[in-house]
């Protein structure tokens, strides 16, 4: 192909400066370029395209091969209108095919019917996804509240003499500690829709993914899940937002541990099993892709989930994907969103996911994310004897334990939520801790007293989300009367995002995430104050 040629030149030219995607393909449908805006668009920038079959990148366009013939033979201008190109999406276009010597030009736009739809489809997305967002805060003050007050209780418990009614109570709260896991657990699920609207999409080396997952999850299981990571000693590359797909694992891992412990009921003496991840490389021939039809991409990197659990029936298995499918209690969707929140994440990320499974012999659940650079896969075992990653469940309870011993001094702590309940536990927390506590009911309030008694103040609480100014907003306009101020912020939504990032870096001393103990609030705050 001649990259000077006028006509091929002014083409590219138009289309660049309407960031149109422009496609070039031979008399054989070989796709011979792509300008930077259709490999972005199509998501084409992790493996070239060229030399490659239009239609095997483009599936949807196998019915209109015989318009793409007409042009090329009869050297006449076509426009398709209304193709969905990619079967994988209800996405459609306009083409607009120009025949040049032995070239085919082909110039792409999203048909006006589309545009106004997906507006009004983004419109309505964004509205649930903060509707989700709103319900969610509530939900994780309502929470918090819960879990602060049961936490206060034990430690109250503790003076109790009589063994049979201290063993009771601890029954009781162990049970209110369960439910509010549970339900923690669900709005962070319903928190992965609301935060799928805005994907920050990062090339991330996935063993590392699989390490935190180790390190921030698994290896806190109880010692009846035997874990067993396989990792690559190559990096594994991918474009994706390594919170969503840190998440989606997560949620996978605890259905598997579900499968080997609860799902078995409470009378199975035989609870417990082995919980295997592993990544692999997956080159997607065209013999691997009919056995495999989600797969569009030429290499995926694999990561599988193993467990020894009760598994599920073959009938169900296409079902268990569906939000709120709970039809026999499926070990991989106990409470009918997690896995339908980790396949739409994958789907989002341009990959599929396969499930395997029969009943009493355990499930396998494997993601494929595309690949994005191509490395020589080595496997290696993942060492975990390492001290980072083997933090067994008892040195973390010791841990916990010291972090109720603090110093006693009689610092000023100033807590700010909007939420009274939430105010009055972390108030009574930290008084139980030995602090001296202020509260203010919004940030507004906040920078007022902070304005007054600053010098008094060693440390302050500040939820993230309320009304009028929020907490970042609050920390930065006291960051203005003192460049020293010590501050954690307070949310029910995850740490990672970048206002949040932002304000860490812009001197917030760190985070506490909702529905938090007694012991996380009093450990937080001892790391917050140190030694003043």
């Amino acid at each position: 192909m001649d990259y000077n040629e006028p006509s091929f030149l002014l083409l590219k030219s138009l289309a660049d400066l309407d960031a149109l995607p422009f496609i070039v393909i031979s008399k054989d449908l070989k796709i011979i370029f792509c300008n930077d805006v259709a490999l972005k668009k199509f998501s084409l920038t992790s493996e070239s395209p060229i030399d490659r079959n239009l239609t095997e990148i483009f599936d949807g366009l196998n019915l209109y091969l015989d318009l793409f013939q007409s042009a090329i033979q009869t050297n006449q201008p076509k426009k398709i209108s209304n193709a969905m190109i990619l079967n994988r999406t209800t996405a459609s276009f306009e083409l607009f095919l120009i025949p040049s010597f032995s070239e085919l030009y082909i110039f792409i736009r999203r048909s006006s019917l589309q545009d106004s739809q997906s507006t009004q489809m983004i419109n309505k997305k964004e509205m649930l996804g903060n509707l989700i967002a709103s319900i969610c805060n509530n939900f994780n003050n309502i929470l918090g509240a819960i879990n602060g007050n049961s936490s206060i209780l034990r430690t109250s418990t503790e003076v109790l003499t009589d063994k049979a009614v201290k063993d009771e109570f601890a029954g009781y709260l162990d049970l209110i500690d369960k439910s509010v896991v549970r339900a923690a657990d669900l709005i962070s699920q319903l928190n992965s829709f609301s935060a799928k609207v805005n994907i920050a999409f990062k090339e991330v080396d996935l063993n590392e993914i699989i390490k935190n997952l180790y390190i921030g999850y698994l290896s806190k299981l109880d010692a009846i899940i035997t874990v067993d990571a396989e990792i690559l000693s190559a990096k594994s590359m991918a474009r994706i937002d390594p919170s969503l797909i840190q998440t989606s694992l997560r949620d996978i891992c605890e259905n598997a541990v579900h499968s080997m412990t609860i799902m078995r009921g409470n009378e199975n003496s035989n609870l417990g099993g082995t919980l295997t991840l592993s990544v692999d490389h997956v080159e997607a021939d065209k013999a691997y892709r009919a056995l495999h039809p989600k797969a569009t991409k030429s290499s995926y990197w694999c990561i599988t989930i193993a467990d020894t659990g009760v598994g599920i029936k073959k009938e169900l298995i296409k079902k268990v994907c569906t939000p709120f499918f709970t039809e026999g209690k499926s070990a991989l969707n106990p409470d009918g969103l997690g896995l339908s929140v980790a396949n739409n994440i994958i789907q989002d990320h341009g990959g599929f996911l396969e499930i395997e499974s029969e009943l009493g012999s355990g499930t396998k659940v494997k993601l494929f994310l595309p690949e994005y650079r191509v490395y020589e896969p080595k496997k290696e075992k993942l060492d975990l004897s390492n001290s980072l990653l083997k933090s067994g469940n008892s040195a973390i309870m010791s841990g916990m334990a010291g972090a109720l011993k603090t110093t006693g001094k009689a610092n000023f702590v100033l807590i700010v939520d909007d939420d009274i309940i939430m105010r009055r536990v972390a108030e009574v927390v930290l008084e139980k801790a030995g602090y001296k506590v202020l509260v203010a009911n919004d940030g507004d309030e906040a920078v007022n007293i902070y304005k007054e008694k600053y010098n008094s103040i060693a440390g302050v609480f500040l939820d993230n989300s309320m009304p009028n100014m929020s907490g970042i907003e609050a920390f930065y306009e006291m960051k203005k009367i003192n460049p020293s101020i010590k501050a954690l912020l307070i949310s029910g939504h995850d740490g990672d995002n970048d206002e949040v990032k932002q304000a860490i870096a812009n001197g917030m001393h760190g985070f506490v995430k909702k529905p938090y103990t007694m012991v996380d609030l009093n450990k937080k705050a001892r790391e917050l104050l140190g030694a003043s």
